[in-house]
């Protein structure tokens, strides 16, 4: 039976004396034409969707003449995990070794190279330890030994071939990690905790190895090397998908929000940031904004609209969250509740929060015992009021002159401290489809940058792939800081008004992530 088959494989003789067969250095030459290397990763579009595995053998059939074959190890089982070919089983024959029910044959030609930057890399059976393939023109470290604190220097991290390379619209995950993880490591626990530390008990395999990715894998090389190859993050793709919450994880344009709640609440079982008290109570990790529009607001804040969503809907924060990640009011391209929205570096969370509530009389300033909700509605107050409070001895002068009915308010604070504050940390936006991060380094006001996991590519004959890039924005909280400067702005979309990355981040502004100074951890 042996003699059936024509098969090219580099780790020893090729043949047989009298076999019909045909000279390994043709058949090489033939698979360099398709770019095939034993323990390739590879992708095959089937009938029931897109395919990822593993070149484990590819060579020729003596009777399917012309044509090159491969058989692949499949990430996912295949629908009959018991046949012959499922088990890398061709014509009786055992032609190669894979895990069981996940054999796949297939012609070479149908088979779609990922591209050159991990050629080579074969994904893990059971665990991800190993040494590291080398590819051209840079390596992936893995690093699993000792803490590596976040970058300090915003001069480590500027440059091409910088940040996370980019691949089959990973964009989105890209942008999350570098904006989370790059300079501070505030969120650090998700990977440093153990299963019995977290929410629910959760030892599989599957949390273990994605904690693992993303310490050795992907932050600690990124706080390191200031790179990370894009089968780092491949893998993490793939084991996001193998719990099976979002669909499309390994190739789809997706969105932050269904990446980091896959990972954080299924995967890694974190508990929420958010507790939100209101008609029903709901806990989770993002809160997207809903809010009238207001014609006479050209520039909102994103105090204003969190403040006038959470007055609209009637919420309250439990507590002062750890971090406050706030999807602005847009659905992709399509809509926009406002065309340019202004990233608020702090964020004042005191008329929200349950925990901190101490309310400011609108009059006089004292500590308000009541909240005109009719006094919300109307345009007695400059619109940057949007909660109306009133101290015991004015409420009953403006309820005489307005016939308002203003509510009492519990109010958990008997003396006015400091405001709960909220800082920006790392800003996502999107344009036609594609994800770019915005991310403060340290303390300096001049130390932001853009990182785009997917600036430049390179082509080399038959294969090519993303370049990342970090440049640096040092004015960029200069322009924030002064909402008065953009509004004096007649064309907020020309390029001669503002820069390109000012106006890409006030007309793209996705989520804004932010800090509590109360709850960090350092």
């Amino acid at each position: 039976m042996y003699n059936q088959l024509r098969e090219a494989q580099w780790n020893h003789p090729l043949q047989q004396a009298g076999t019909d067969s045909v000279p390994l250095n043709e058949v090489r030459v033939e698979l360099d034409n398709f770019g095939i290397r034993e323990g390739c990763l590879v992708k095959v579009k089937l009938k029931e969707g897109m395919i990822l595995g593993t070149v484990v053998w590819a060579g020729e059939f003596i009777n399917i003449p012309n044509a090159m074959w491969t058989l692949i190890e499949t990430v996912k089982p295949r629908e009959k995990p018991d046949d012959d070919e499922s088990n890398g089983i061709k014509y009786g024959q055992q032609i190669g070794n894979v895990k069981h029910g996940h054999g796949l044959f297939i012609p070479a030609k149908c088979l779609i190279i990922i591209p050159d930057e991990i050629k080579c890399f074969q994904l893990p059976q059971s665990s991800i330890t190993g040494s590291p393939n080398q590819y051209d023109p840079l390596s992936a470290s893995i690093i699993d030994s000792g803490f590596v604190p976040p970058i300090k220097n915003v001069n480590d991290i500027i440059g091409l071939k910088k940040g996370i390379q980019g691949l089959d619209n990973s964009c989105y995950m890209d942008a999350s990690l570098f904006g989370m993880f790059c300079f501070n490591e505030m969120l650090d626990d998700i990977f440093l905790k153990k299963s019995g530390e977290t929410k629910g008990e959760n030892t599989s395999e599957r949390y273990q190895v994605v904690q693992k990715i993303l310490k050795e894998r992907i932050v600690y090389p990124l706080r390191k090397e200031g790179f990370v190859r894009a089968d780092q993050v491949l893998l993490l793709r793939h084991k996001l998908d193998e719990a099976g919450v979002v669909d499309g994880l390994l190739g789809k344009e997706k969105d932050p929000e269904e990446f980091l709640t896959c990972l954080l609440q299924h995967v890694l079982n974190v508990q929420p940031y958010l507790k939100i008290r209101g008609a029903r109570n709901e806990d989770g990790f993002f809160f997207q904004i809903f809010t009238h529009r207001r014609p006479h607001i050209n520039l909102p804040s994103v105090q204003l609209l969190l403040e006038h969503a959470f007055q609209e809907a009637n919420l309250m924060l439990a507590e002062v969250p750890q971090f406050f990640l706030i999807q602005m009011p847009r659905d992709g391209k399509h809509f926009r509740l406002y065309p340019h929205i202004l990233p608020s570096l702090t964020l004042n969370i005191s008329n929200i929060t349950q925990s901190v509530y101490c309310p400011n009389c609108i009059i006089c300033g004292k500590l308000a015992s009541s909240r005109c909700k009719e006094c919300e509605k109307g345009e007695i107050y400059d619109h940057r009021n949007v909660f109306i409070h009133y101290c015991r001895e004015c409420v009953s002068s403006h309820a005489t002159q307005t016939a308002h009915t203003p509510e009492e308010v519990k109010v958990e604070r008997k003396h006015h401290g400091p405001p709960s504050q909220m800082t920006l940390f790392a800003v996502l936006t999107i344009e036609i489809g594609h994800y770019v991060c915005f991310a403060k380094c340290g303390k300096h006001p001049k130390d932001w940058v853009m990182f785009d996991s997917m600036h430049d590519r390179i082509e080399d004959g038959k294969r090519s792939r993303n370049v990342p890039n970090v440049i640096a924005v040092p004015d960029l909280e200069e322009w924030l800081s002064d909402p008065s400067k953009l509004c004096k702005v007649s064309d907020l979309d020309s390029k001669k008004t503002v820069p390109e990355y000012i106006r890409r981040l006030t007309r793209d502004v996705y989520i804004c992530m932010y800090y509590s100074e109360d709850n960090k951890m350092f």
